[in-house]
C-alpha cells in the first residue's frame, strides 16, 4: 500500500518480555518489518536490539540466543544481603544519605551493573543511530532525594495518577543511550532510577495503568507517522481504546494464557531457562494463529520487504 509506515510496539513485564521474541520469530517469517519501534522496560531494551539490527529476521534469531542464555544470575547482582545485620547496615547508610542530592536514588535491590554489560554487549551503538527509530516509555521521578523520592512515585504508580514521557533514542547524545535504556526499566526499589539531564527517569510502565498508557506506548508511532502498527502486549485482558490513535490501524497480539499466574513479583523476576523457552514458545503459537496478522502480511509485505532490502544494503558496521 502506496505510503504505508509499519510501527512496533513492545510492552514491559520483566521475565514476560521472552513472550515478544517468539512474536518476532512469525513476524520475521512473515516478512513484517518495521520501521519504527516502540517499546517500554523490557519491551524498550528488546526494541534496541531490533533497532540496531539490519532486518527483523536477524533480530529475532539475536533476542532468540541471548535469551536462551539469561540466568537470573546474569541480571540481578543483589546489593543488600539477606541477613539481618545487612539489612540493618543499608537501612542505616540510607538514612544517611536519604537527604543527599548527590544520591537522589541510592536505595535499590540490585546493582544494575549486570543488565548494562548485556546492554553494551548485546547494542551496537553507532548502528543504532542508523537504524529503525526507537522510542522508549520512561516515567518523570519525583524530585525528592532517597526512599522518599521512591516512595512518591510509587504512590503515582498504585494511583495512577501520572503520564510517562515518550523519548526518541536517537535524539539524545551517544553516552546517554545505556541510561535511558536502564531508565526505562528501573523498576522502583528493585533498581536505581537514572538522572538524565537533571530529570531522575524510572520504569516507563508506571504511567497511568489505566489505559497502559506508559506500559504499551502506541502513541509515539504516530509521531512517526505510522499507519500500520504490531502492538504485543503481555496482558491477555490488553483492549487499546482505538479513538486515541486516529489514522493507525492496530494488530494486537496478546497471551492466550495469563503470564503472571504465579504472582506478579514472581513473574517479573522468573528468568529460569524452562520459563524462557515457555514463553517464547507461547508467543510463537498466538502468533501464528492470529488471522490478523496474515492480513497485515497481504497488505503491507511489498513494503516491509522493501524496507528489509534497503536496510540491509546501507548497513554498516
Amino acid at each position: 500500500m502506496k505510503g504505508s509506515r509499519l510501527g512496533l510496539v513492545l510492552s514491559g513485564g520483566g521475565a514476560c518480555g521472552a513472550y515478544e521474541v517468539g512474536v518476532l520469530q512469525v513476524l520475521a517469517q512473515l516478512g513484517l518489518d518495521p520501521q519504527v519501534v516502540s517499546g517500554a522496560s523490557i519491551g524498550a531494551l528488546n526494541g534496541a536490539i531490533i533497532a540496531a539490527t539490519p532486518s527483523l529476521a536477524q533480530a529475532a534469531k539475536r533476542l532468540t540466543a541471548l535469551w536462551a542464555g539469561l540466568t537470573p544470575e546474569k541480571l540481578f547482582r543483589p546489593k543488600v544481603g539477606t541477613s539481618l545485620r545487612s539489612i540493618g547496615e543499608a537501612l542505616l547508610r540510607m538514612r544517611a544519605e536519604a537527604m543527599s542530592e548527590d544520591a537522589p536514588d541510592f536505595f535499590a535491590l540490585f546493582d544494575a551493573s549486570p543488565l548494562e554489560s548485556l546492554l553494551q554487549q548485546h547494542i551496537n551503538i553507532k548502528r543504532l543511530y542508523r537504524g529503525r527509530k526507537l522510542y522508549i516509555s520512561v516515567f518523570p521521578g519525583s524530585e525528592g532525594p532517597g526512599l522518599l523520592g521512591i516512595l512518591k512515585d510509587l504512590l503515582h504508580w498504585v494511583l495512577s495518577d501520572r503520564s510517562s514521557e515518550f523519548v526518541r533514542v536517537q535524539d539524545f547524545a551517544p553516552h546517554e543511550v545505556l541510561a535511558l535504556l536502564k531508565a526505562s526499566a528501573a523498576v522502583p526499589l528493585f533498581f536505581q532510577g537514572q538522572k538524565i539531564r537533571g530529570q531522575v527517569y524510572r520504569d516507563g510502565g508506571i504511567g497511568d495503568r489505566r489505559t497502559a498508557q506508559g506500559n504499551t506506548p502506541i502513541e509515539p508511532l504516530l509521531t512517526a507517522g505510522c499507519t500500520h502498527a504490531v502492538v504485543i502486549s503481555l496482558d491477555e485482558d490488553y483492549q487499546p481504546e482505538p479513538h486515541r490513535y486516529p489514522g493507525l490501524q492496530l494488530t494486537v497480539i496478546r497471551p492466550s494464557k495469563p503470564l503472571k499466574q504465579n504472582g506478579l513479583v514472581d513473574s517479573l523476576l522468573d528468568f529460569s531457562p524452562e520459563r524462557i523457552r515457555q514463553l517464547i514458545d507461547l508467543g510463537r503459537q498466538d502468533a501464528k494463529h492470529c488471522p490478523e496478522l496474515i492480513k497485515l502480511q497481504k497488505e503491507l509485505k511489498p513494503i516491509s520487504s522493501l524496507f528489509s532490502r534497503l536496510r540491509h544494503l546501507f548497513a554498516k558496521d
